[in-house]
């Protein structure tokens, strides 16, 4: 019940958050490595949640981008689209891999 509350509340205090979106399935891969439905709820969540997440591709993320090895260390870095990335190495290979766009920067320090 707090749940339904909470998202109550937020979508009363966002117009953007009651967006109705299509039901199809067209993916697309946003610039925080998420796959979205379709381009639609991208934005819808974007804007509702006032992150910087852009549509990156058409189609989904690669899987392979969620199991890229990096080192086991938290120095956390906030990058430009709003993603905390754990440190450094997990940024830079997932740019190595194109699994952000390459335009998304990070500064020292979580989010």
């Amino acid at each position: 019940m707090k749940l339904f509350a909470a998202i109550f509340a937020l979508a009363a205090a966002n117009p953007a958050c009651r967006r109705v979106c299509p039901m199809s399935y067209d993916p697309v891969c946003g610039s925080d490595g998420k796959t979205y439905s379709n381009s639609c709820e991208l934005d819808m969540l974007a804007e509702c949640a006032g992150l910087p997440i852009e549509k990156f591709h058409d189609g989904e993320c690669e899987a392979a981008c969620s199991a890229l090895p990096v080192p086991m260390m938290y120095m956390p870095h906030c990058g430009s689209n709003g993603v905390q990335y754990s440190n450094r190495y997990e940024y830079e290979s997932l740019i190595e891999h194109n699994c952000i766009p390459h335009t998304v920067t990070v500064t020292d320090g979580p989010c």
